[in-house]
C-alpha cells in the first residue's frame, strides 16, 4: 500500500450495504489520498440524521409522533414529507439515554481495524466517527419553538454523552 497523505476528506454518507465494503471500497479507490476511514453511514444510519426520527423520536415516551412521511421505510429525501414530533403536554425536561452512534461507532471500528490488521486499509490511516451538530441532528424534526428548545438541549447533552463514550472507547490512535 502507498502511504496515506489525507489530501481527500469523506464527509457523508457512502451508498454500500455495510462498514466493510465502504472500507475496501475506500481503500481501493483512494488509497494514498485518504488519512481518515469513514464507515459510510450505512444501515440505519443512510438517511443522516432520518435514522434520529425512526429510531430515537418516534419511539420516545414523552414525544408524541404528529406526521410520518408518506415512505414505508419512514425515510424520504422530499423536505414536505418528512417527521414532524411534539413533546406530550406537560413535558418541561427530556432525556435521551442512546443515540446509538456510540454503539454504530464500535461495530465499525471493529471492522476497520480488522482490515487494517489484514492490510487491506493502510496502518496509518485513522477511523473517523462522523456525527451531526445537535442543531441538525433534532431541530427540523420539532416545529414548536419551545419543543425544540427542551429536545435541543437533551439532545446536545446526549450527544456530549456519545462522544465521550466514543472517546473512551477507543485508543487515541486509532
Amino acid at each position: 500500500m502507498s502511504q496515506t497523505v489525507g489530501d481527500v476528506l469523506l464527509v457523508g454518507s457512502v451508498p454500500l450495504a455495510s462498514p466493510d465494503e465502504v472500507f475496501r471500497a475506500c481503500a481501493d479507490s483512494l488509497s494514498g489520498h485518504l488519512r481518515l476511514f469513514p464507515d459510510g453511514e450505512v444501515g440505519p444510519r443512510r438517511s443522516w440524521i432520518q435514522c434520529q426520527a425512526i429510531l430515537v423520536f418516534d419511539r420516545h415516551p414523552s414525544i408524541q409522533t404528529i406526521k410520518r412521511p408518506i415512505s414505508p421505510d419512514g425515510i424520504s429525501s422530499e423536505y414536505d414529507d418528512s417527521w414532524v414530533f411534539r413533546l406530550k403536554p406537560g413535558i418541561d425536561s427530556l432525556r435521551f439515554d442512546d443515540l446509538r452512534y456510540a454503539g454504530w461507532a464500535a461495530e465499525s471500528y471493529e471492522t476497520f481495524h480488522g482490515l487494517r490488521e489484514q492490510g487491506v486499509i493502510p496502518r496509518e490511516a485513522r477511523f473517523q466517527v462522523s456525527l451531526p451538530t445537535p442543531l441538525g441532528g433534532c431541530a427540523a424534526f420539532f416545529d414548536q419553538p419551545r419543543d425544540r428548545e427542551i429536545v435541543y438541549e437533551a439532545y446536545e447533552r446526549a450527544m456530549l454523552g456519545q462522544i465521550r463514550e466514543i472517546s473512551s472507547a477507543f485508543p487515541t490512535t486509532i
